[in-house]
């Protein structure tokens, strides 16, 4: 089924016999428990192309997160985390930092803005380590400027908090900054990168820092069972997409403007950020959820075509949001395609609200 976001779908044959191409022509060994030529020069490549000492492949960022966190709070005796209440480790994680590793977090800024310096400023309690996402996905691909962050961040530097980057999406970022990623990522103490978002790889993720860090991160990655046998089929699909994707991130960006303009035409519908300021955004439409889903259903039934993953309720009642993400997908349609697709969701939607709705909750 042909979809909108990101990047195409393939079989899991067709993926690994890619995966098992590319290990041919650059004649891949594999990893033994994380040391090995390949996976060594991998992250000796993503630390300098990240202007960072040294880098640790890990299975998920999810794990990468929660050991810098936990390194960072040993090293400066405090369990206090702050960051974006939207954030991944505060949201969809279970409360690992807390279950596993006793951490404590306070909520900075709000529903509608990226941490600011005057948000640490308000900040009453003891903070050790500082997270920020760049960019912030729940908002729709939400950064502050530039001035904004570095505002943060010496502010941050004048209390002693170290800061950590949540950079699943900081590809993404480069060009809305006309930064480089190396530019943006030497000014923090610890980051993470993901490679399964919008580099599209298999899974993983990198934790950077200086080398002192990553040879304790490593340690950390031990303990927490992610130091596998062998991560060759993740680092091998990680790396094969990085090299893919890595130079199409500014047509991404540009490309999600141009769109989020031409969906902004259809009347009802708002786009938020306006314009984008990276590859993603979202959508908001006078519809409820149940309505729309079940709308998207008949959509891809009739024209095999997925146009979101998910809709979500928003505080305002009887709106709906979703997600547009430019990726491999988007690139191959024309604008006019995806307005027809959303004019159709719309008009769907619209003959549902007069039905009864299908038994089942809201996705």
């Amino acid at each position: 089924m042909k979809g909108l976001n990101w990047h195409e779908d393939v079989s899991a044959a067709d993926e690994f016999e890619e995966l098992a191409d590319y290990c041919r022509k650059n004649n891949i060994e594999p990893d033994h428990y994380g040391e090995g030529a390949f996976i060594n020069g991998f992250e000796e490549e993503i630390a300098k192309f990240l202007d960072m000492e040294a880098a640790v492949f890990m299975p998920s960022g999810t794990m990468a997160q929660q050991i810098a966190l936990r390194i960072w709070s040993e090293r400066l005796n405090c369990k206090m985390v702050a960051l974006h209440a939207t954030s991944h480790v505060e949201a969809d994680e279970q409360r690992g930092y807390y279950h596993l590793h006793g951490l404590q977090t306070v909520n900075l800024g709000d529903m509608k803005s990226a941490i600011l310096k005057k948000h640490l400023q308000e900040c009453a309690q003891p903070v050790g380590t500082l997270l920020i996402e760049l960019p912030i996905r729940p908002l729709g691909g939400l950064l502050p400027t530039w001035s904004e962050l570095l505002e943060l961040l010496d502010e941050a530097k004048l209390r002693s908090v170290k800061i950590h980057l949540d950079g699943a999406r900081i590809w993404e970022a480069s060009a809305f900054y006309e930064k480089s990623c190396a530019e943006i990522c030497s000014l923090f103490d610890s980051v993470y990168v993901s490679f399964y978002k919008g580099i599209g790889g298999m899974t993983g993720s990198m934790l950077l820092g200086s080398k002192d860090f990553i040879a304790e991160s490593r340690i950390w990655l031990r303990r927490h069972g992610g130091n596998l046998y062998t991560l060759n089929p993740y680092v091998v699909s990680a790396k094969l997409n990085f090299e893919k994707r890595i130079g199409k991130m500014p047509e991404y960006r540009k490309r999600a403007i141009s769109l989020a303009q031409a969906l902004k035409e259809i009347p009802g519908l708002i786009i938020k950020p306006d314009p984008p300021q990276v590859n993603m955004f979202h959508v908001y439409i006078p519809a409820p959820a149940a309505h729309l889903e079940q709308a998207h259903e008949k959509l891809m039934k009739e024209d095999d075509f997925k146009l979101c993953s998910r809709f979500a309720e928003t505080e305002i009642p009887g709106w709906t949001r979703t997600e547009v993400a430019v990726g491999d997908q988007a690139m191959t349609m024309s604008n006019e395609e995806i307005v027809d697709k959303y004019k159709k969701l719309l008009e769907l939607s619209r003959r549902g609200s007069e039905e009864p709705i299908a038994s089942g909750k809201s996705k």
